[in-house]
C-alpha cells in the first residue's frame, strides 16, 4: 500500500510539473538574426542583445516584437497637464527630465501720457529740426514720443484714453503713448528629452534540448516530493488514526 501510494503521489506531481512546463517552454528569439558574421555586422547594435530567450505560451504566436533599442524622438516642453496626457498616449515612450523654463504671457498696452511744461518746450525744439528730413513711420515707431492729432489711428485704443480724453483733446500735440506690456501668468514649463524604442519583429524556436531537461527535472523532482509526502505526511496520518481509532 506505501509502495502504492508513493507510485500515485509521484506521477501526480510529474503529471503537475509536465503540464506546466509543456504550457511554457522555453523559447528563443531573434537567433536567425546573428547566425552569420554579414548578419551581425548589419544588426551590431543589437546583435551583443541577441538571442533572447523566453517562457513563452506554446500556443502563442512564432513571432514576438522586442524593444532592442531606442532613439531620442524629440525634445519638448511640457506643463503638468500636457506631460500626463501624452505620458497616457505614449506609454511606450520615455520622458527624461532635461531642465524646467517658465514662460510669460504678455498682453500688449498703449498708456496716454501728457509732457511736462519743460518737456514740451524741449520736444517742440527737437521736432521743428527733425520735422523736414526724419518724419517717417521708422523713426515714430523707434521713439517714445512723437507728436498726436486727435485723429491718429488707434488712439482710442489707449488703456487710458476715455479716462484722459477731454484732456488730450485740447491739445493732442502735448500728449505721447508708452506702449508696455502687462504680465497676466506666468507657467512653469520642463523640458524632457522622449526616447521612442526601436521594435524588432523577431521569430522563435523551441528549445528542445532545455526542455528535454526540464522534463528530467521534473521527474526527479516528483520522486523526491513522493518520498517526503510518504514518508513524513502519510506516515503521521497514520500514527494519528491510531491513536484516534485505538486501532
Amino acid at each position: 500500500m506505501d509502495k502504492n501510494s508513493f507510485i500515485k503521489i509521484s506521477v501526480a506531481i510529474f503529471i503537475i510539473l509536465a503540464i506546466i512546463i509543456s504550457l511554457f517552454p522555453p523559447f528563443e528569439f531573434g537567433n536567425e538574426m546573428i547566425k552569420t558574421e554579414s548578419e551581425r555586422r548589419s544588426n551590431s547594435d543589437i546583435a551583443n542583445k541577441l538571442p533572447i530567450k523566453e517562457y513563452d505560451l506554446l500556443l502563442g504566436s512564432n513571432k514576438k516584437y522586442f524593444i532592442l533599442d531606442y532613439y531620442d524622438f524629440q525634445q519638448k516642453f511640457y506643463n503638468k497637464d500636457t506631460l500626463n496626457f501624452y505620458k497616457d498616449k505614449w506609454s511606450d515612450k520615455k520622458f527624461i527630465f532635461i531642465t524646467a523654463s517658465a514662460d510669460s504671457f504678455l498682453t500688449p498696452q498703449k498708456i496716454l501720457h501728457e509732457y511736462s511744461l519743460a518737456e514740451r518746450i524741449n520736444l517742440k525744439q527737437s521736432y521743428k529740426k527733425l520735422k523736414g528730413f526724419v518724419e517717417t513711420l521708422e523713426w515714430r515707431e523707434n521713439h517714445n514720443w512723437y507728436p498726436l492729432t486727435a485723429n491718429e489711428e488707434g488712439i482710442n485704443t489707449a488703456t487710458n484714453f476715455y479716462a484722459v480724453r477731454n484732456d488730450f483733446k485740447k491739445s493732442p500735440a502735448d500728449w505721447y503713448i508708452e506702449r508696455i506690456s502687462r504680465l497676466d501668468s506666468t507657467k512653469k514649463y520642463n523640458l524632457y528629452d522622449i526616447t521612442q524604442p526601436v521594435y524588432y519583429l523577431l521569430e522563435r524556436k523551441l528549445l528542445f534540448s532545455e526542455l528535454l531537461v526540464e522534463y528530467i527535472l521534473a521527474f526527479f523532482i516528483s520522486i523526491i516530493a513522493g518520498y517526503i509526502i510518504k514518508s513524513f505526511v502519510l506516515k503521521r496520518s497514520a500514527m494519528l488514526r491510531k491513536l484516534i481509532t485505538g486501532i
